[in-house]
């Protein structure tokens, strides 16, 4: 799990957001992004922009569709969420598939398969502990007695991917950018994210190339799914 508390922030909020508008591309200007936020004690809880709800309801209620084909594959609603807001999301904000591909992951790593009580009651899919010196989209947190700390909880699943995003972009030292090469970005994600288990690296590097079963699965349902509706598709356009 990631030890956010501890964590050595590089640079100012003003400056964190101004990279991220700048690395991203972000439709939204630096005005509407400042005002689509609030200022707490330490710092700023971000408010999720329109397009980002819209994406989060189109993958909300995909899955709720998907969930159907899912209980074939043994692929919970939770699951299909996640990946479909980590793929959606990370396209958005340019990261390149071979790193939506880590980060689904990481997040299969940090939740147990989509099982976990964070990622359940939490919606917190990445292990993140509550930030006091960075902005965030946690709204509230938890204390976790296994970790000694207090982790995020997070209003939906989006907003915990959009938390992550914000964690990326704050590294200097060993910087994490959504275009690097995965190895590059596996390796300084991991150098920052101060995991409390010493094997960590090795089981993210099996959830991500070598066991991919559960994601496998999740492919099929999102298969099995839109086949269906392509062919009720064709069918109207004939």
């Amino acid at each position: 799990m990631h030890q956010e508390g501890h964590e050595q922030p590089t640079s100012s909020v003003s400056d964190i957001e101004d990279v991220l508008l700048n690395s991203w591309n972000d439709e939204f200007d630096t005005n509407q992004t400042i005002s689509n936020s609030f200022t707490t004690e330490s710092h700023r809880l971000l408010k999720v922009s329109f397009t980002d709800k819209l994406i989060a309801l189109v993958c909300k209620l995909l899955s709720l569709y998907l969930s159907l084909f899912g209980v074939f594959f043994r692929v919970s609603y939770l699951a299909i969420n996640s990946v479909l807001c980590i793929t959606l999301l990370g396209l958005k904000y340019g990261y390149t598939l071979d790193n939506i591909r880590a980060l689904i992951g990481q997040a299969r790593l940090e939740t147990g398969e989509f099982s976990s009580t964070m990622a359940k009651d939490d919606n917190n899919l990445f292990g993140m502990h509550y930030p006091y010196s960075r902005d965030t989209y946690s709204t509230d947190s938890r204390y976790n007695a296994s970790e000694y700390s207090q982790v995020s909880r997070y209003p939906d699943i989006a907003s915990s991917v959009l938390d992550r995003f914000i964690w990326d972009n704050q590294w200097i030292a060993f910087p994490v950018k959504p275009k690097q090469e995965q190895s590059l970005y596996m390796n300084n994600v991991n150098e920052n994210y101060g995991a409390s288990d010493p094997d960590y690296w090795i089981k993210w590097q099996s959830m991500t190339f070598s066991d991919k079963a559960q994601f496998q699965r999740v492919c099929y349902t999102i298969i099995a799914g839109l086949l269906p509706l392509l062919y009720f598709l064709l069918k109207k356009l004939k």
